[in-house]
């Protein structure tokens, strides 16, 4: 992986490709599905590595889907920001071998960003230089991506251009549960023989979105539309808009939430799955119940199931060097 994010080595991206998908062809189909269920719906990958193929492409609003995405495991955010990586010795390599990034975004570089979390820069002929890369400041994370720079100090400029603008002139909007459904009178939900149900509804969760620091949290629209049935009942859901008084421009889509359906008569029980989606993110986020632990019988068997693994590699190495001393030897 260091390998990877830190010298874009192809044969690494192969290599990590051919373990998890068992071939290129295969894990490039993985990486297009991943990337549809993300919402990056004008991606195609047909390799790994990002070399220059007739149908392997994306686009920039897709690339920062997918950034959004990563940077929520922490094993990313510190592969993807390290500067430097040492290899250790192996039994094929007898020296330390040193891994250098280039990428002038970084903590040592010319262009080094105050609250980079991840960044990860590219080249090739059709692409031109890119340049993907999160920043967080003050709790709020961004993502920002460059494409098709002609010039390579560019990437770094825009970047850090964006950076500076976007957290300089947005501001975050909390809209609160109870608040959500403040404005839902004349709101009406039919059941399946379009007589009127008698329900309530309740929001889960707060809103959060980002909007201009030039708007106000007045500027905010909340409409009510009924989604598909689930269990004979009918569901409901809050879209959000950012309206722009005075001016023709139509309002702006902020993001959506699931509210729950509540007949009237009914307990209310624990909300098992529910969506919400705002700007500050561009991602999807979704609770589930916890699963339980795995029991520790489990546990034990597989730790014993991973020991005897590796004593059989260990005892299949030993064969072929013995076999490759004796072949010597004659």
């Amino acid at each position: 992986m260091y390998a990877l994010a830190l010298e874009s080595a192809n044969d690494a991206a192969n290599g990590i490709a051919e373990l998890i998908g068992g071939s290129m062809d295969d894990f490039a189909a993985m990486l297009t599905a991943r990337a549809a269920a993300l919402g990056a719906l004008n991606t195609n990958f047909t390799n790994a590595h990002g070399l220059d193929e007739r149908l392997h492409f994306t686009s920039a609003y897709d690339m920062a889907l997918i950034t959004a995405e990563a940077i929520k495991d922490p094993r990313f955010c510190k592969i993807f920001s390290a500067w430097q990586y040492r290899i250790p010795p192996t039994n094929i390599q007898p020296l330390a071998r040193i891994l250098r990034s280039p990428n002038e975004i970084l903590a040592v570089g010319r262009f080094d960003y105050n609250g980079l979390i991840a960044t990860k820069h590219g080249w090739t002929h059709g692409a031109s230089y890119t340049l993907a890369t999160a920043a967080e400041r003050n709790g709020r994370t961004l993502v920002a991506v460059v494409m098709m720079s002609t010039w390579e100090n560019a990437k770094w400029l825009d970047t850090t251009a964006l950076f500076d603008w976007g957290f300089a002139n947005f501001q975050e909007v909390v809209v609160e549960a109870d608040e959500i459904l403040a404005h839902i009178d004349g709101f009406n939900l039919l059941e399946d023989d379009n007589s009127e149900l008698e329900y309530t509804l309740v929001a889960e969760r707060d809103f959060t979105c980002l909007i201009p620091t030039t708007a106000s949290p007045q500027d905010l629209l909340i409409e009510y539309t009924p989604i598909a049935f689930s269990d004979g009942l009918p569901e409901a859901k809050a879209l959000f808009y950012l309206l722009f008084p005075q001016t023709t421009v139509e309002p702006h889509y902020l993001g959506e939430m699931n509210l729950r359906v509540i007949p009237v008569g009914e307990e209310p029980t624990e909300l098992v799955h529910a969506i919400a989606l705002s700007d500050d993110s561009s991602t999807i986020t979704e609770e589930r119940p916890e699963e339980p632990p795995l029991p520790v019988i489990t546990v034990i068997l597989w730790r014993i199931a991973a020991v005897c693994g590796i004593l059989i590699v260990v005892l299949l190495f030993a064969v072929v060097i013995r076999n490759a001393g004796n072949r010597a030897r004659y």
